[in-house]
């Protein structure tokens, strides 16, 4: 009895823990993953299904900012095993999780997951800083769950493309103040802006790599092989320093207290009268240098070496991992100083130089300080800004190599490859006059600009919302509109070209029309213009023998594009002889001369004599690109033959005098064109036809023989002039091979006859 009692106690235990328990699990959450981030403001909750008992299980959802879930959103339970959340917040991070219901049953919760909503709306096209016609697309990735995108465009930004004329590179700029400013580049390249670009006389032609004002009338500039160049207010001159070396990097103190830095760890010191070198205690190159007072001096250059002068001596360090390029000090404990890459850039607080990383993987090359704003410029068009102990990258507009920035007295000028250039005109933007904001639906992911202003640089940024939130702006982006059209064809400087010629220029979108200019002078003086719709004009009608230049413009409903840059060409001036070849033997009698087509010239005069001084010439004008004669040459004689263009009352220089030797009188191919000889049909049964083209009047005999040589048909024949057709009927010709013979004077033309 006690067995059993305890065997049913024990059952009733187990019966009671089994019905104290759910009857449905805890689901089991799908997508978005756990972490997931980039999510839509509309995003699809989903999960896997779970059994119950009963037949109607049904799921509650909640979706929170925490994952305590203080205040959670409650959606009403469903039946099915995803719910679709909408109007979700940009930025935010999202928790949620799920649990069942089977009657009066209810699961566990399930695991907990999160999410997060994309922050703004992805741009792809166009890219920053890129050229584009003035019809332009700007296209971005689809959002679900928006109603609407904004996009906010200027022409103005914090800082002003400037065109400048200039096509060489710049490697370094300078500001003296808000209205003198300039750099050097390329080729001895010095410009500078004083209420207009101007380009100086430099006195050299090597590369200027630095350049460094004391103040309007003391300048200077360094460069390739141990160029020093110095401006004393009105003109550039050169100096001679004993430098061989390239000079990389110049800075002055004072007026009495300047250094010049270069490759191989050069030094050069001026006193104000005197330049002498100075023992750095490296010989790695030194690209930049900084002079706080004359007694702190910092030269930085390859492989992190960085050297100090003190007044007396140079010490040598190495604080960097990669090659500083450029430096900037605010204050002798505020110093800067950027690396070639990695994106490193040091910073120096007045004891210890500090490496660290701006997060952003180019090349630098240049920096400067505005106040407590940095800047700092690079590849590929790199611009990142300092503000409140953070770099950040930010659009320059261009995609150029920035090569060189400067401020002074809060102006700023930015330069580089191509003569690209950029004045500083502070503000953070998207505030001038010409601020437009367009609004677009959700369902779309493009929108097109038209009418364009040639050769602005608009700078806009996007945004997108629904009825409850609105995204934050993306990063500002640039795109530059092309200025003017780029010539294609004729290649600038080409010649022999025909008087027909077709000018084309690279496709163009969003243009209403092209003008095109023609001129035999560089001036454009008493220019004729024609327009096209197209992005090629036909020229007719041109000179033989004559420089042209040409340029073109568009125009689309905001207005007129400049000129395109000139290009010139040059007509054919006389006519390419084809045959017979010069110097040919063995010529016909009568010979069909001809010549190349020159494209707008319909009309030319042949010239041919025995003398090659043409005293007693035949003349003949044709109307194509050959002349036949008209009587027979002498026989083995030498000819003379030239030829020109007319069009209108213009003629061509004449072409080449060329040669050629008839044939002599026994020849049988200058009776008979060997090319034309045929038979036809062949095979035949001994009726055949002889296709021949007779080059004169003349008799010729007709043989057919057999293989073993036996004489099957005999005839004479006159041929006239051109084309002859002579029928052979030989009745009973025995199957085989036989050679059809044309002869005259004992020489022969043969050809090969089947007969079956």
């Amino acid at each position: 009895m006690k067995n059993i009692y305890l065997v049913v106690l024990s059952l009733l235990l187990s019966t009671s823990v089994l019905f104290g328990q759910s009857r449905v699990y805890a689901p089991e959450l799908q997508t978005p993953e756990n972490g997931a981030v980039g999510q839509m403001p509309q995003v699809m909750l989903n999960w896997y299904a779970v059994t119950g008992v009963g037949m109607n299980i049904q799921y509650e959802v909640q979706l929170a900012t925490d994952d305590a879930f203080t205040n959670p959103v409650e959606f009403p339970l469903v039946s099915v095993t995803a719910l679709d959340a909408a109007n979700l917040m940009f930025g935010n991070t999202y928790y949620w999780h799920v649990r069942a219901h089977d009657g009066d049953e209810v699961s566990d919760w399930s695991e907990t997951w999160s999410f997060s909503v994309l922050t703004t709306v992805s741009v792809t096209a166009p890219s920053d800083g890129s050229i584009v016609n003035p019809q332009v697309d700007i296209v971005w990735d689809s959002v679900t769950g928006v109603d609407f995108y904004q996009i906010l465009v200027d022409t103005l930004f914090s800082w002003k493309h400037e065109f400048t004329g200039i096509s060489d590179d710049i490697n370094a700029t300078f500001v003296i103040d808000a209205n003198n400013y300039g750099g050097v580049g390329d080729g001895g390249l010095i410009f500078y802006y004083d209420g207009q670009w101007n380009i100086a006389e430099s006195g050299t032609t090597k590369d200027l790599l630095a350049v460094y004002f004391v103040d309007a009338n003391n300048g200077w500039a360094v460069g390739k092989t141990g160029t020093v160049l110095h401006f004393d207010g009105s003109t550039w001159s050169t100096v001679d320093i004993g430098a061989t070396k390239d000079l990389r990097g110049v800075y002055f103190a004072d007026a009495n207290n300047g250094w010049v830095v270069g490759k191989s760890g050069v030094i050069y010191y001026f006193n104000g009268t005197d330049w002498t070198e100075q023992t750095s205690g490296t010989t790695k190159d030194l690209n930049a240098v900084w002079a706080v007072s004359p007694t702190d001096v910092w030269a930085g250059g390859k492989s992190g070496t960085m050297a100090h002068f003190d007044g007396s001596a140079w010490s040598v360090d190495t604080p960097g991992t990669k090659d500083f390029m450029g430096l900037w000090f605010n204050a002798a404990n505020d110093g800067w100083a950027i690396q070639k890459s990695a994106g490193l850039i040091s910073h120096y607080d007045g004891s210890t130089w500090t490496e660290e990383s701006t997060g952003v993987s180019k090349v630098f090359f240049g920096i400067a300080f505005n106040g407590s704003t940095g800047y700092i410029v690079g590849q590929t068009g790199t611009l990142l800004e300092y503000n409140n102990g953070q770099w950040n990258q930010t659009t320059s507009g261009t995609k150029k190599n920035i090569n060189g920035i400067w401020f002074a007295d809060g102006a700023g000028l930015y330069a580089g490859d191509c003569g690209i250039a950029f004045t500083y005109v502070g503000g953070a933007g998207f505030d001038s006059p010409y601020a437009t904001t367009y609004n677009i639906p959700g369902s779309e992911s493009s929108f097109s600009m038209h009418n364009l202003f040639f050769g602005s640089t608009y700078y806009y940024k996007m945004r997108m919302g629904h009825s409850a939130d609105t995204s934050s702006w993306t990063s500002p982006l640039s795109f530059q509109v092309q200025r003017s059209p780029e010539l294609k064809n004729p290649a600038d400087g080409a010649s022999n070209i025909a008087l027909e010629v077709k000018l084309d220029w690279k496709d163009f979108d969003g243009i209403q029309k092209f003008n095109v200019q023609i001129a035999d002078n560089p001036e454009f003086d008493n220019a004729f213009t024609y327009y096209s719709d197209s992005s090629f004009f036909d020229m007719l009608g041109l000179s033989f023998g004559t420089t042209y230049y040409w340029r073109v413009n568009a125009q689309n409903a905001a207005g007129s594009s400049p000129w395109s840059a000139p290009w010139s060409f040059t007509t054919t001036n006389t006519v390419d002889l084809t045959a017979p070849a010069n110097n040919a033997t063995g010529v016909a009698t009568c010979p069909l001369l001809e010549w190349e087509a020159i494209p707008g010239v319909g009309t030319y005069e042949v010239w041919m004599d025995t003398d090659e001084n043409f005293t007693n010439p035949q003349k003949k004008t044709e109307n194509g690109t050959s002349s036949q004669c008209q009587s027979q040459l002498e026989k083995k004689t030498d000819y003379f033959w030239k030829v020109r263009g007319i069009f209108a009352i213009d003629t061509s220089d004449w072409s080449p005098v060329w040669k050629f030797t008839t044939l002599g009188p026994d020849a049988i191919n200058e009776i008979v064109d060997p090319a034309s000889l045929t038979i036809y049909p062949n095979p035949s049964n001994g009726n055949f036809t002889i296709s021949l083209n007779s080059l004169v009047d003349d008799n010729i005999k007709i043989e057919v023989v057999s293989v073993s040589g036996k004489v099957i048909y005999n005839r004479e024949f006159k041929c006239s002039v051109g084309a002859n057709k002579i029928a052979v009927d030989i009745n009973n010709l025995a199957s085989g091979i036989y050679h059809v013979n044309i002869i005259k004077n004992n020489h022969k033309l043969s050809r090969k006859l089947v007969v079956r």
